[in-house]
Formats: C-alpha cells, sequence, structure tokens
C-alpha cells in the first residue's frame, strides 16, 4: 500500500470510529417505541464479540450505521436495510460500505471497503411483507482481522427456551459493543412468503439491525439468525433465520455451516 492509499484508509477508518456524519434511523428500528434498559459493554477481543464489526454505508452527508458480522475472511453478514439508502430507497454503492472490526472507544483491529453486496428479495417498499428475507452478505475488497474471528452459520434455527444473544453498536453507544447476553428463543413467525423468523427476547437498538443471534453448542459459537425488527407490545425482537443464507454463503465462498 503507498502512502496516498494509506493516507485514504486512514481517513476512512477515522469517519468510521469518530461518525461525523447524519445518523439515519432505519424503518424497522422506527416501527415501534424505544426500548430504554441498558445493555452490558461486551469486549471485542473475546469471542464471539471478536467476529462482530460496525457497518457503515454513507453517501454525501447522509450515513447509516449496523451491526455486522464475519462469517469468512473477506465476508461479512448483515440486514439488508442496512444497506438502503433512505432518500433514494436504493442500495448504497459497494463503494461507500465499509467494516471495522475490533472497534472499542478510538482503536479497532482492521476496516475494509465492500465490493459486491449479495442480498436476498427483500424489499425495502414492503419491509413487514419480506422481512424474511432482510440479509445480505458483503464481499470487502481485504481480509478482515484474522481467522478465529470467524463465525459459523448454524445450520438449524434454535428450538423455544435456546439461550441466545444479540449485541452489537447501538446509536446510543456508537463506538463499544454492548449486549444482552441473558436472553432465548420465545418461539417463531413468517413473513406473507412464509418465510421463518425466529422470535428472541433478546434487547436490541437502533444499531443493532444486522447483529447476529449468537447461540453456543459443545462446537462453540455460531450464528442462528440475523437481528432485524422488534415486534409486538411486548417488544419482542425479530431474527431472520440462516437457511436461506447459508447457500448464497457457500457460493460465494463464505465459511462453512455449524
Amino acid at each position: 500500500m503507498g502512502f496516498k492509499e494509506a493516507r485514504a484508509f486512514g481517513l476512512l477508518a477515522a469517519l468510521l470510529v469518530q461518525g461525523l456524519a447524519l445518523v439515519v434511523q432505519t424503518a424497522a428500528a422506527q416501527s415501534v417505541p424505544e426500548r430504554v434498559e441498558p445493555r452490558p459493554r461486551a469486549n471485542p477481543r473475546e469471542a464471539p464479540w471478536r467476529g462482530v464489526g460496525k457497518l457503515q454505508s454513507t453517501a454525501g452527508n447522509l450515513r447509516t450505521t449496523c451491526t455486522g458480522t464475519l462469517i469468512g475472511v473477506r465476508m461479512v453478514l448483515t440486514a439488508a436495510h442496512c444497506l438502503v439508502n433512505a432518500r433514494t430507497g436504493r442500495d448504497y454503492l459497494p463503494s461507500s460500505v465499509h467494516f471495522i472490526v475490533g472497534l472499542e472507544g478510538q482503536t479497532y483491529a482492521a476496516a475494509a471497503t465492500a465490493v459486491e453486496l449479495i442480498k436476498g428479495s427483500f424489499d425495502p417498499s414492503h419491509p413487514v411483507e419480506t422481512r424474511g428475507a432482510d440479509w445480505a452478505l458483503v464481499l470487502f475488497d481485504a481480509p478482515i482481522g484474522t481467522a478465529d474471528r470467524i463465525l459459523p452459520l448454524s445450520e438449524r434455527p434454535p428450538i423455544p427456551g435456546t439461550a441466545v444473544m444479540v449485541g452489537g453498536y447501538a446509536q446510543e453507544n456508537p463506538n463499544v459493543i454492548t449486549a444482552d447476553k441473558s436472553c432465548q428463543v420465545i418461539g417463531y413467525s413468517a413473513d406473507a412468503w412464509g418465510r421463518l423468523l425466529t422470535k428472541h427476547n433478546c434487547r436490541a437498538t437502533r444499531g443493532v439491525s444486522g447483529a447476529p443471534l449468537l447461540v453456543r453448542t459443545d462446537d462453540g459459537w455460531s450464528v442462528a439468525g440475523v437481528n432485524v425488527a422488534r415486534s409486538g407490545i411486548h417488544l419482542d425482537s425479530l431474527a431472520v433465520t440462516t437457511a436461506e443464507i447459508l447457500s448464497r454463503a457457500k457460493e460465494a465462498g463464505g465459511f462453512p455451516a455449524r
């Protein structure tokens, strides 16, 4: 990397950390009132949070921030609505999508710029009806961190009662990971096309869209879904299951399933 490239990369990383542009609140996050319960901080140097990072998309002074998960050395899993420009209704250009992992305060482990976006059939003009397809794979221009940060995808949705965790870079704490580590799967629902969604009671807020629904097995941590929305009077959360994502991730060179 030459001096100009290194300087440009440093400026990009600084913008990601400092968050100087306008934050856009996604439509899914605005659908119900904000939760106010505090979530404890998580350590981005420890598993499974080593694989969780901040995703940021920009267009001029417009900025959308979400959470993403490393599932391959160059691949991040997030929510599809995180990649939609709220002003145009279209996806951000890949070159305007950035990911930073290991972010804590003003320090981070690695950052990269997207080169390709792979999405399901999520329709931002009909977000509720197509919520079961609200997932995206983001391919980057360089490896992000080390292989021990990668989290595999679960091949089966967790059954009700399974202990899970959800954590990410919430907008009220944009430079630290906060997480609900004591929650569980409470059931299932489906979108208008019959695509399965996992209901869980983890406390998630703006900025945690795209965060992984984490499950621990005898083999270690895996991603059982992508947190996309909250629903109902009790503000239960919804996560897209990994069933539809698995084959696309494998085709794109993602990490093997577990």
